[in-house]
């Protein structure tokens, strides 16, 4: 999933404008652009594309698909099936919602994509960076990397994003890490997170917060 936050940016008086795509698809797919632009989405499919959300909320392409992998078969016509999650709007703006395959499944039966929780809390100044781990447990526990000199700030504006998200998608536990998801090795080097090694990395944790066993 390719997508250019536009807000830092934005702020420091760059125009910079959001827009998603990917290789398979030949790069870009929907692109925001002076005079067709809303905040919160990556713009407007290509005119020469087709874009549908599938029954499970997965983004498919048609019309820009690339020709094959290296030393494998030509791709067949159709659509791409993305693997990212997302939603057309009453304008036709594509918004992104996460992952198909990051989505969580708390105890209590109720699914949401961590990227969802982690976009929502980039609205707040004292978090750098948040990392939410939900899958089969009772509560949500975020890991945090706050924001330098805003630390006092941190639980108060974690209580404002709650109050913006539903119960199930809410943080019920948070820490911050030491050293760091980086310093340990638990980011890409793009900055995504390794959920499967976090997990793993903090099983005690979660253990000692929730009651779930690792």
């Amino acid at each position: 999933m390719a997508k250019a936050g536009a807000g830092p940016a934005r702020r420091l008086g760059i125009p910079a404008y959001e827009g998603y795509g990917l290789s398979e698809c030949g790069s870009v797919v929907a692109l925001n652009a002076p005079g067709r632009d809303k905040t919160g989405t990556v713009g407007r499919p290509l005119d020469h594309l087709r874009v549908r959300i599938a029954d499970d909320g997965e983004i498919h392409v048609r019309g820009g698909a690339m020709l094959g992998y290296l030393g494998a078969p030509p791709t067949a016509g159709g659509d791409i099936a993305t693997g990212d999650l997302g939603r057309l709007d009453d304008d036709g703006f594509l918004l992104l919602t996460g992952r198909k395959k990051n989505v969580q499944i708390t105890a209590f039966g109720r699914n949401f994509s961590p990227e969802w929780v982690e976009a929502e809390a980039q609205g707040c100044p004292a978090i750098d960076q948040l990392v939410i781990i939900g899958d089969g447990l009772p509560a949500n526990v975020a890991l945090i990397r706050p924001a330098a000199g805003r630390e006092d700030e941190l639980a108060g504006q974690i209580a404002d994003l709650n109050r913006r998200l539903p119960d199930y998608a809410r943080i019920h536990h948070w820490l911050v890490p030491s050293p760091s998801l980086a310093a340990r090795g638990l980011l890409t080097a793009n900055g995504r997170p390794r959920r499967d090694a976090i997990r793993q990395a903090f099983a005690d944790h979660l253990h000692r917060l929730t009651g779930v066993s690792p």
